[in-house]
């Protein structure tokens, strides 16, 4: 499954972006300089403990967008570990973007959604 679009989903002809984050910034959470928080062995062990967690989370997303006519476009997934949501949204036709800051997490994600796209940065500089 592709998307029909090249460019970034702000450029997206529907002129709608909706990003998830489920981070909001705080002056007390810590920012890792790091540029790996999970190698691939933690990876796999949040993968399987998370999975069933962001399968839920995308359902009611789905639902929630369903009910507002929305079921396609560009949707931008931060923080997307190991790609759980952003599968179940390009399963439904969405095209998506994940951004977070391990390598190990995006290595899943790109296995999981072969069609999407991920990016290695920190959600809180991340240009979308």
């Amino acid at each position: 499954m592709g998307c029909s679009w090249q460019g970034t989903p702000s450029d997206h002809p529907s002129n709608k972006l909706l990003t998830i984050s489920p981070l909001d910034r705080s002056p007390h959470m810590p920012i890792s300089t790091s540029p790996e928080y999970y190698g691939y062995a933690l990876s796999h062990i949040h993968d399987s403990g998370f999975v069933e967690v962001a399968g839920s989370a995308a359902d009611v997303l789905i639902a929630a967008l369903g009910e507002d006519n929305v079921r396609h476009g560009p949707v931008t997934d931060l923080g997307c570990g190991s790609g759980t949501l952003a599968g179940k949204l390009a399963e439904q036709g969405f095209c998506v973007e994940g951004i977070d800051q391990s390598a190990a997490m995006l290595s899943l994600a790109r296995q999981r959604v072969p069609g999407g796209r991920f990016r290695q940065e920190s959600i809180f500089d991340a240009k979308i």
